[in-house]
């Protein structure tokens, strides 16, 4: 029973059509293709580069201002 020659013949490699070889097994064009231009920086839009620039000017302005405060340059009125 498990001995048996199966009664249908297989597909052999090459004649399936899942292992031509005639097909190329890489895309010869890379699927996205980044275009630098001269606007870009680091791979991005100035305003991109803009609203980083931003959240870092704030980042440091209230560290800055946190700092002042710890050490007792500035006082907050109340």
């Amino acid at each position: 029973m498990f001995n048996e020659k199966p009664e249908e013949p297989q597909e052999s490699q090459d004649s399936s059509p899942f292992f031509a070889m005639d097909q190329p097994v890489f895309d010869t064009e890379p699927v996205f293709e980044e275009k630098f231009t001269q606007d870009m920086m680091f791979g991005l839009t100035p305003v991109q580069r803009f609203v980083i620039m931003l959240l870092i000017f704030l980042l440091t302005c209230v560290l800055g201002s946190l700092c002042l405060l710890i050490t007792g340059r500035i006082v907050l009125p109340f």
